[in-house]
């Protein structure tokens, strides 16, 4: 299985859903460090386009993989203000199909929404307004307003799962009927 980052976070997150399927020892995860592009996903379209083109570098890296997966939060505009949010993409080796599940979103408070909109990175402007630095390890932005009851690797691990299981389990189930 190949992982479009080499984030610790998103490595534990991948090996728990693994073992969660009951799938332990059978990959080996290789996680690979990609260069980010530009400047963060603004909106669900970007934040799937750039993990898409995640899943693609993989692939030209590893071609012969069983596997492929990418995670990664973004913002997104709602009704009710602006969104943080987590995005899970995967698929098989051999296949251009991807399979996607996204995690909860919840809104951001104003004070941080400005400046994001003004273009201020995500982690920077949360530490900007906070001054709880360090935001993007441990439990992240979530983990800080929830007290740690909700981490960034929780907020990855269903998305992961519903993935992953899809792939694993249920792939005959989602084959086109003629």
């Amino acid at each position: 299985i190949i992982l479009a980052s080499a984030s610790r976070i998103k490595l534990n997150v991948v090996q728990n859903v693994i073992g969660a399927l009951g799938n332990a020892g059978e990959f080996e995860i290789i996680p690979v460090a990609l260069e980010k592009e530009g400047r963060e996903p603004n909106g669900e379209v970007e934040l799937e386009e750039q993990l898409s083109n995640a899943l693609n570098e993989c692939r030209k890296q590893y071609p012969n993989a069983s596997y492929y997966i990418a995670m990664e939060g973004g913002v997104t505009e709602r009704k009710d203000g602006l969104h943080e949010l987590a995005m899970v993409l995967a698929s098989k080796g051999g296949s251009n199909a991807v399979v996607r599940s996204d995690a909860v979103s919840f809104p951001i408070p104003e004070k941080i929404a400005v400046k994001v909109r003004a273009g201020m990175p995500f982690a920077q402007a949360v530490e900007a307004v906070t001054r709880v630095f360090g935001i993007k390890e441990g439990g992240g932005f979530i983990g800080m307003l929830t007290n740690n009851i909700v981490t960034k690797e929780d907020l990855y691990f269903q998305p992961a799962s519903v993935v992953l299981a899809r792939l694993f389990r249920n792939d005959d189930l989602y084959e086109k009927q003629n």
